[in-house]
């Protein structure tokens, strides 16, 4: 079972890299200077979450199960805007795991570049979930893809 939802999860992840994300095909802007790009990890909702925004403004979060930190339990992609600390005009999609299906995503927060980043996730049908993290090091990178 485990291999079988490693090698979904694998082959949603191509699939998200190569589509690019949300259904907004119109490049976000990032204003000059202090971006949020970058990796984070943290939490959404008590769930370990790591989140990747790129210099163009596209990004990709994957989540865990809510018992078990290894497990992915959905990712969301799609393009936000970063400038001066504030992420704003975040559209795209969650493609949960756990049964939910795929559902439209905005989102929005603040950032401190290179320190901390806050985001909001809201979902179509009212429900919010908020996301808190740190900037990832090489060593808690290496620490997350060591097999356990």
């Amino acid at each position: 079972m485990k291999t079988r939802m490693a090698g979904a999860v694998a082959w949603l992840s191509i699939i998200l890299a190569a589509c690019g994300g949300g259904g907004n095909d119109a490049p976000a802007t990032t204003t000059p200077g202090v971006s949020a790009a970058g990796q984070y990890q943290g939490t959404v909702n008590g769930r370990h979450a790591t989140i990747l925004i790129l210099d163009d403004g596209r990004f990709y979060t994957e989540y865990s199960n809510p018992y078990q930190s290894t497990l992915i339990a959905g990712v969301a992609a799609g393009n936000a805007t970063s400038g001066s600390g504030v992420l704003s005009g975040g559209s795209g999609n969650n493609y949960n795991l756990e049964g939910q299906g795929v559902s439209a995503v905005s989102l929005s927060g603040s950032f401190i570049a290179k320190q901390s980043i806050k985001a909001s996730v809201a979902y179509a049908n009212g429900a919010k979930s908020d996301f808190t993290g740190a900037p990832m090091t090489r060593a808690t990178t290496l620490h997350r893809l060591r097999p356990r």
